[in-house]
């Protein structure tokens, strides 16, 4: 009530527009933000920078540890890294050095800012330790190339005297003991190097005291030059040796001590003063943040108070206004129409009403265009409200998807109905050439007289390649409305006209639009009045059989020469089926003559056979009598000689 009595007390607000009163608010909201972020970059600058710090000291940290890890991993694999020694670079030397120039840029970005007093000794002994650590790094860097490994620096002196002692020990001196002795010393060394225990190292010295020794009792076997030579050797690589330890022990490569030593006691010194500054700025931020937090929210809560009441005194009227059209949109809302709204003035919430009435026209135009295409009743004039109307285009697109599904549609159907079509005719013919699969003639009628009526043809021939004498040739096996001057052209050469070219060419043929004249000198077809000619090869496995031709007064469709086309394949295997059907019964009829023609010579032979027997019985008998007869007569011509 209060708030009313004030809304009339101005009664100026009324003439303002909906769009000033949001820009009076507008620019109250900005000033009141403004004023309020001065006020929150005062309170807060101080935690803002304590931030600054925190970051910079956790920076410094990570330099630290990458600069801790750089030198670990240059004392891990660059100490026996050949490379190194040679080319005198590692880039854990580069990484090292750039950490360190980073913390010491970063130290120096703190000192030049508005410090703490608190952490300017810690910072400042940071800087000097990590200059201490630089300095110590490069001294353990040049004793480390100058101890060498294998081939470079002390190492590979120490192993140049040793091996020249080896070479004139093994070559010049027949002394095993000297060998032995010499043996124990590499062997020694090697030990120490490998395992780094101090007790070779005295055992390397008294081996080369025993060397020495057993070369000066050997002086009357050996040169004078290689003697003095030898224990010249042996003094220079003993130095080498100790040299080399005291190298180790200098750096602490092999143990915690040195220089090593040195610079890891820098590096946790480093990482605890800068764990030590960081846990006190954390402190101090914590605390100057929990105080600016408490100031800014009081002076937030008393803006929020003034402007949350000076934006409910301009809204009262917009309220009222946006009821009014709220009711209207929970209309629209539940999928009805309303009725239009009147307006009346010139402000924001009279347009908005306009726009929302004409929202109600769209949107009963669009109903009533979408019943008709539920109708599909696609020609119903309708366009978008503009060119940004998602509904309108939206119905447009539908309609015009509609309209190319039911085309789509259309065109399934009749390929559907063409599929069905096809199958039936590639099944009757099949049943045709099943059923007339021993006569070629007849076959060849049935084919073509029901190929033309099927199609819808008016003419149509089926030629078939033969040979006379070895000479192919083209016959009209059968042909379907033919007059009396084709049926006399029945017979062509291999070659001639579109029926020769067709097979020749192994492929399709179609001419639309032929005159008369032509139809009679190339497709054998004349007298017709056909306009359209269709000639198909009988081709299986690339041999071609023959042709079919037909004619008619309407185009043949593409679907109707694929249907040709394929029944021409069938044809074709039928056309060979009946050839070998043909010739098999040709076969069987000459195979059973000559059977019967064998049977019967079979017959007259076991006739013949049976006589020659019984002949050969009877001569066999009479050589029996012929032989008792003799023996008789021989016997009578005995007694009659002896008596």
């Amino acid at each position: 009530m209060i708030a009313n009595k004030i809304w009339h007390n101005f009664q100026v607000l009324n003439k303002i527009t909906i769009r000033g009163r949001f820009i009076a608010a507008t620019v109250g909201i900005f000033f009141t933000l403004v004023l309020i972020g001065l006020l929150a970059y005062f309170l807060t600058r101080k935690t803002f920078h304590f931030n600054s710090l925190a970051f910079k000291l956790r920076k410094i940290q990570v330099q630290n540890y990458e600069a801790i890890i750089s030198y670990k991993s240059f004392m891990m694999k660059e100490l026996d890294n050949t490379n190194f020694f040679s080319t005198k670079q590692s880039d854990f030397i580069d990484t090292f050095q750039y950490k360190i120039n980073q913390t010491n840029q970063i130290i120096e970005d703190i000192n030049l800012s508005e410090s703490i007093d608190d952490i300017f000794s810690p910072i400042n002994e940071i800087s000097s330790l990590n200059h201490k650590r630089s300095l110590l790094f490069d001294n353990i860097v040049k004793m480390v190339l100058e101890r060498g490994f294998t081939d470079v620096g002390a190492e590979g002196r120490m192993r140049e005297k040793i091996h020249f002692i080896e070479k004139i020990i093994m070559d010049s001196l027949s002394n095993n003991e000297l060998k032995v002795m010499l043996l124990s010393l590499r062997r020694n060394e090697k030990d120490f190097f490998l395992r780094k225990d101090e007790k070779y190292i005295s055992k390397v010295d008294e081996l080369v005291k025993k060397l020495k020794i057993r070369i000066n009792e050997e002086i009357e076997n050996i040169n004078k030059i290689h003697s003095d030579k030898l224990n010249k050797l042996l003094d220079d690589y003993l130095f080498l040796f100790k040299e080399i330890i005291e190298r180790d022990r200098e750096t602490g490569v092999y143990k915690n001590e040195g220089i090593d030593l040195l610079i890891n006691n820098i590096n946790a010194k480093i990482s605890s003063l800068a764990e030590q500054i960081y846990n006190l700025i954390e402190t101090k931020r914590d605390a100057s943040s929990d105080k600016s937090i408490l100031y800014i929210s009081l002076i937030a809560v008393f803006f929020a108070l003034i402007l949350g009441f000076i934006l409910y005194v301009l809204s009262l009227q917009i309220l009222q206004n946006i009821k009014f059209v709220m009711e209207y949109a929970g209309v629209l809302s539940k999928g009805l129409i309303p009725n239009e709204l009147s307006t009346q003035g010139n402000d924001e919430i009279t347009a908005m009403i306009s726009s929302l009435n004409q929202l109600g026209y769209n949107i009963r135009t669009a109903s009533h265009f979408a019943n008709e295409l539920s109708n599909e009743n696609f020609e119903l004039p309708y366009s978008a409200a503009s060119p940004d109307d998602i509904l309108g285009n939206a119905l447009i697109r539908l309609r015009n998807q509609l309209k190319e599904a039911k085309t789509q549609s259309d065109k399934n159907r009749e390929i559907e109905q063409y599929r069905l079509w096809s199958s039936n005719g590639q099944a009757k013919f099949l049943e045709i050439m099943r059923k007339y699969n021993n006569n070629l003639s007849v076959l060849a009628q049935n084919i073509n007289s029901e190929l033309v009526n099927y199609l819808g043809a008016n003419q149509g021939a089926l030629y078939l390649i033969k040979n006379q004498d070895d000479t192919p040739y083209i016959e009209a096996t059968s042909t379907f409305a033919y007059n009396k001057e084709k049926l006399e052209k029945a017979h062509l050469e291999i070659d001639e006209g579109l029926i020769g070219r067709c097979i020749f060419e192994k492929s399709t043929v179609y001419l639309a639009d032929i005159p008369n004249s032509y139809l009679k000198i190339t497709s054998g077809l004349g007298g017709a009045n056909p306009r359209y000619l269709l000639i198909v090869p009988l081709k299986y496995e690339n041999e071609v059989l023959g042709a079919l031709e037909l004619a008619s007064f309407r185009p043949f469709e593409k679907p109707i020469i694929e249907f040709v086309e394929i029944l021409s394949f069938n044809i074709a295997v039928g056309i060979l089926n009946v050839k070998r059907n043909l010739q098999t019964n040709e076969l069987l009829e000459k195979s059973i003559e000559q059977s019967e023609a064998l049977q019967a010579q079979e017959e007259e032979l076991r006739q013949n056979l049976e006589e020659l027997q019984t002949t050969q019985e009877e001569m066999e008998k009479k050589e029996v009598k012929l032989k008792k007869i003799i023996k008789e007569l021989e016997n009578q011509d005995r007694m009659d000689l002896n008596q």
